[in-house]
Order: structure tokens, then C-alpha cells, then sequence
């Protein structure tokens, strides 16, 4: 479909996936996404997002960014890359794991808890 009809058709079609999920329509995906084995890689993964380039950088130990452009790359071969990304993905999620434990667990725990009293009118 990406390929058939460009960027514009597939983000509708995505967004018409998800609007039918919204109503109902789709059960059966519903039903696999909601299964609980989806918890952890959902609260890990958008900490990992934002760690992979740090880990990423320093894996590769590159100046400036350089080897994330596609002509400048250093890769050597498909096992040098396939180490690379394996240590920078187990880094990322170990990180994202030890921020979430420190961070954000305890911020959410805490997040019962406050109570906003309202102000009085003056």
C-alpha cells in the first residue's frame, strides 16, 4: 500500500484502522492487544525511544553524529551490525527500565495521592 499509493494512503488507512478499532469493528485485534504480555514492552518502549541515540552514540563512538547518515556509515559487516544493534537495543530498554523504576514508578504512585484543593474566589 506505502509503495501503491505514497505516504498520503497509508496514514489514512492507519488512521482508519484505529478509528475502527475505537468503535469496535476489529475484536479480534483488539483482543491481541489487550492481552497483558503487551504491558511492559508499552511502558518500556517510549523510554527506550528517547535513550537509543545516546546509547547509539556512544556504541559507535562517533563524532558529530556521523554515522547516522547513510554515506558516511562505518559499518564493517552484517555481524559488526548485528552487535551494534543488539548492545544499543539491550541499553536502551535497561535504561529505559532503570528510569522508569526511579522516575516514573514513583511518580505515578505518587500521583494519587495529591489532592488540588480548589482556591477560593477572592
Amino acid at each position: 500500500v506505502l509503495a501503491l499509493g505514497g505516504r498520503w494512503i497509508f496514514g489514512w488507512g492507519i488512521a482508519y484502522f484505529i478509528f475502527m478499532c475505537n468503535r469496535g469493528r476489529l475484536r479480534a485485534f483488539n483482543a491481541i492487544l489487550s492481552v497483558s504480555f503487551w504491558y511492559p514492552i508499552a511502558v518500556l518502549s517510549y523510554g527506550a525511544y528517547l535513550l537509543h541515540l545516546i546509547w547509539t552514540t556512544f556504541v559507535k563512538g562517533v563524532d558529530d553524529f556521523r554515522a547516522i547518515s547513510p554515506l558516511k556509515s562505518i559499518w564493517v559487516s552484517w555481524s559488526v551490525f548485528n552487535w551494534d544493534f543488539t548492545v544499543c537495543v539491550l541499553f536502551s530498554f535497561l535504561s529505559a527500565l532503570i528510569t522508569y523504576l526511579l522516575v516514573e514508578k514513583p511518580l505515578m504512585n505518587v500521583r494519587p495521592t495529591v489532592r488540588f484543593a480548589s482556591q477560593p474566589a477572592a
